[in-house]
């Protein structure tokens, strides 16, 4: 009967050996998030002036706090959407008005065509192909024809009307200038107007 008895405090002892290593590695996640939170406040209090020793630390934060920034920012853009410099909101790049807030939103520029430069040749002014050596009309050679930059074409963004048709399932059309939107918008990202 000896056996056993020894068998069970054996038992007993390493239960307790493992309840108190699993209370051991409790407190140790305990103090690391303590020391997490401890970490988080100082840089949100101090961070803008650390201390000398924590200096490093603190810009590296601040280095990686704006590189996430910056790869968000370039999620949405490569998502096709931009961010409303309000609240924050992903909107579609083409709407003027966020369908968050209402707040207006910055359009993209318009793009310009890029226009090869045109070539006019200097003794009789005929207008020169990009890869012609002498002007057609007079046999000047082309070197001394004077490159003539013409205005680039600008497309200014189109607002297309909506056409009259049924409203979509999930959306709602804005009174004041008819564009649908989806029906948990509280302003339209068209024209700005409160719902």
């Amino acid at each position: 009967m000896g056996f056993f008895d020894g068998l069970e405090q054996k038992m007993k002892n390493a239960s307790e050996v493992s309840n108190l290593n699993g209370q051991i590695r409790e407190t140790e996640k305990l103090i690391e998030k303590y020391y997490y939170d401890l970490g988080k406040l100082y840089f949100e209090k101090f961070g803008e002036s650390p201390a000398e020793e924590t200096e490093d630390i603190c810009k590296a934060i601040s280095s990686g706090i704006e590189k996430i920034d910056d790869l968000k920012k370039q999620v949405v853009v490569a998502k096709g959407l931009k961010l409303c410099p309000n609240c924050g909101a992903e909107c579609p790049i083409e709407v003027p008005f966020c369908s968050s807030c209402g707040s207006k939103l910055p359009m993209p520029e318009p793009v310009a065509k890029e226009e090869p430069a045109v070539c006019f040749c200097s003794s009789c002014g005929t207008k020169l192909d990009a890869d012609a050596a002498f002007c057609p009309s007079c046999g000047t050679a082309v070197k001394s024809a004077e490159p003539v930059v013409e205005e680039p074409v600008v497309e200014e963004p189109v607002v297309e009307e909506p056409a009259e048709e049924p409203i979509p399932e999930g959306m709602k059309k804005c009174a004041s200038c008819g564009a649908f939107v989806v029906e948990k918008a509280l302003f339209c990202g068209t024209c700005g107007s409160k719902f």
